[in-house]
């Protein structure tokens, strides 16, 4: 791993933490100390100290997030793309007389043709 991917890693990761923190001062406990939930989200009891503290976080870490962002987007980029690679058929004479017909119908294009 280079040097620099490391220092990303490390920058993103106190990021994360300092909002996380931020999230848990702002968030509205239950006496157990449990966080308050509110439409599937964690409710705020100051939501616009919270905003303009994560603002200020955000604001700090400018940097980092934007390369997370391009490296999310790279990734997203990858994982849509389609991949080429070489499937070696499976020889019928590996195939059992007793498979299904289920079975066969998953495989059937994973067996080797004969040849013409």
């Amino acid at each position: 791993m280079k040097k620099v991917d490391l220092l990303h890693l490390i920058s993103i990761k106190s990021f994360l933490t300092k909002q996380t923190e931020l999230l848990d001062e702002y968030a509205s406990k239950n006496e157990d100390g449990s966080y308050v939930t509110k439409n599937d989200g964690i409710a705020l009891a100051n939501p616009i100290k919270y905003s303009s503290s994560l603002e200020i976080l955000k604001d700090e870490y400018k940097e980092v997030i934007d390369a997370q962002d391009a490296l999310n987007k790279k990734f997203e980029t990858f994982l849509k793309s389609d991949i080429k690679f070489k499937f070696d058929p499976i020889p019928k004479k590996y195939i059992p007389a007793t498979i299904k017909v289920s079975q066969m119908h998953d495989i059937f294009l994973l067996i080797e043709q004969p040849k013409s």
